[in-house]
Parts: C-alpha cells; structure tokens; sequence
C-alpha cells in the first residue's frame, strides 16, 4: 500500500548521513564510565518520521511503544548490534522482545507485572537501574514543559530556534545547579 516507511528505508541509504550526524553531535567523554549514545542514524530516522506525521515527542514515544513492527524497520543489525535498547515497560512485549533479541541488542526495557503475576524483587531492582538512564533524559524534557510552559518555539529562521533552544538548555543547567546545590 505504499508505506512510507517501506518506501523510505528501500530509498534512501541513511547511512549517507552518518558521518555528518556522528561529526556534529558526538561529544567527548569526560571520563570513564557511563552508557554509549543512542546510534545517531536511528535517532535520525525517528526524526523524520516524527516531521513526516508532525508528531510531538511524547506521540512518537506512543507510536513507538504501540506499533512493535516500527522498532524492526528502524533497527539494523549491522549497525545496532549489540547497543543497549533503553525503555520503560510500555516498550515491553513479546512482539518487541522478539524484535530486539533478532537484531541482537542488549534488552535494558523495563519488566512489567501482570495481573497474578507480579514484578519479583529481582526485577523491581532490575527495573530500577535501567530507569536510572531513562529518568536523566526525562527530567529534563519534564521540567522544559512543566516549568518552562512548554517546548513549542515561536521564533522564524534556524538561527533563532537555535538561540531558543540554547537558552531553554542554559536554563535547565542553571536550576539543576541551583537544585544540586
């Protein structure tokens, strides 16, 4: 029927990308320890479907967690193998499960509990250190909506939205410091 996304992944060779994508957006680790980035062509690909629909963050978070065979089309074993795939338990699921087994990725997707069968103490600790990289990520987006009335830009031109966007970070680091301390 003329998926987009089919139609997408036989087109276009994304990997065209990646060398532009690692060149701007990798950065340098501070020290050691900490998880690997996400794989910036799947991030890529996420963004230009979320354009393609005109998604927000949080309907491409649903879409992805509600529609299993989307995870397939972005993964490529190849490229994602062996990465860890973080998410909370709506990401979890036979379907997705099998899906990330298949491209041989690490499973950091919460657990979930089900009705007579409950989270066993193992997998409620489980559950608690993959949620600890999840969580830094989500609080910032949290606050930037919660605190800051929102992430809707209203600005023309690219060099404007980015001023936006550097200054909504700013201040994100200025309370957390103020939290921190």
């Amino acid at each position: 029927m003329g998926d987009p996304l089919e139609r997408l992944n036989k087109g276009i060779d994304f990997e065209i990308f990646r060398e532009i994508l690692e060149q701007h957006l990798t950065k340098q680790a501070k020290g050691k320890g900490g998880r690997r980035a996400y794989d910036y062509v799947l991030m890529f690909k996420i963004l230009i479907l979320q354009r393609y629909y005109n998604l927000s963050d949080d309907q491409v978070e649903y879409q992805i967690g509600d529609y299993s065979q989307v995870l397939g089309e972005l993964l490529d074993t190849s490229k994602d193998k062996g990465e860890d795939l973080y998410g909370d338990s709506a990401y979890g699921g036979e379907k997705q499960l099998e899906i990330i087994k298949e491209k041989q990725m690490n499973n950091k997707v919460g657990e979930q509990g089900y009705k007579n069968s409950p989270l066993t103490d193992q997998q409620k600790e489980s559950n608690k250190e993959k949620s600890k990289t999840r969580t830094r990520v989500e609080h910032v987006f949290g606050f930037m909506e919660m605190s800051m009335n929102g992430m809707y830009l209203y600005a023309i031109g690219i060099k404007r939205i980015e001023a936006i966007v550097g200054l909504m970070n700013l201040t994100w680091n200025m309370f957390r410091r103020l939290q921190i301390a």
